[in-house]
């Protein structure tokens, strides 16, 4: 007998029945079976970040997601934007697939006769999903979500966009990452929210300055619901080999430094 969920949805935010959605879009290479590991168990089996020989995992059968959505926001949401989204989605991997990139190469790829606003709203959608059923609240996101024609973002928060290569899938949601400049004495904290899912990858920055300016696609959110637009997309090429926050070391940048902070622990304990 199948069990109902019943919660908060996160979108509309009301108590109803809750839907199974998923996180991407089941039409954008969602749909099959897929093995979820968790960094814990792969860090105590002694393996790097990349390998998950001998590691335990969870086998999901229809794709990754959760019950975020109540019925009729799911089916508002997946109507309304992400139609659209999976084709622009398809289009532009068909567009580059054939090329091998390296980790930070910089391109252009041209995206012709798309809808920018269903796009970025689809997108924002994810991240309502994938983070508690409060991240709406902010910055009127439900109200954006909610009235396909609202255009705009309220707020200083920003999403930005990379092509992703190597094999970790991220769903995380809002993290703090503090960081210090030793030559300037001087600190940043950056608030973010992080998605990939091969073959692209997306952040959500709650303020914009700290995206990668050239790959930020906040302003797809200032055209009409049914404006459509011929638009040149800058991207940039990142290794995913953890599981952490906006961390795009290459697998080799990882074991080097890992080795330099084991070094310098067993420095420290000699002394």
């Amino acid at each position: 007998m199948k069990k109902n969920r019943v919660g908060i949805c996160h979108i509309c935010g009301n108590h109803k029945e809750l839907t199974f959605e998923h996180i991407p879009p089941k039409s954008v290479f969602n749909a099959d079976n897929v093995r979820l590991y968790q960094y814990i168990d792969i860090h105590a089996a002694g393996n790097d970040c990349w390998d998950f020989s001998g590691v335990r995992y969870k086998q999901h059968q229809r794709g990754v997601g959760g019950y975020t959505l109540c019925e009729q926001c799911n089916n508002d949401i997946g109507a309304w934007y992400v139609v659209d989204y999976a084709d622009f989605i398809i289009r532009l991997y068909s567009a580059i697939k054939k090329h091998s990139f390296k980790q930070n190469d910089e391109f252009v790829v041209y995206a012709n006769d798309i809808y920018p606003l269903r796009i970025f709203k689809s997108i924002l959608a994810m991240f309502c999903s994938l983070n508690s059923d409060k991240f709406v609240d902010m910055h009127n996101i439900r109200k954006m979500l909610l009235n396909r024609e609202e255009k705009g973002v309220a707020g200083d928060y920003g999403i930005a966009m990379y092509f992703a290569i190597g094999n970790i899938i991220k769903q995380l949601p809002i993290s703090v990452i503090a960081s210090t400049d030793t030559h300037n004495f001087t600190s940043t904290i950056r608030t973010v929210s992080e998605i990939t899912w091969f073959p692209f990858g997306y952040i959500f920055d709650a303020k914009r300055e700290n995206n990668p300016r050239d790959f930020d696609i906040t302003d797809f959110s200032q055209y009409g619901y049914d404006e459509k637009a011929d638009i040149s997309i800058e991207l940039i090429t990142r290794e995913v080999n953890t599981p952490f926050p906006v961390d795009f070391r290459s697998k080799k940048q990882v074991i080097e430094q890992r080795n330099a902070t084991l070094s310098a622990k067993k420095g420290e304990t000699s002394d």
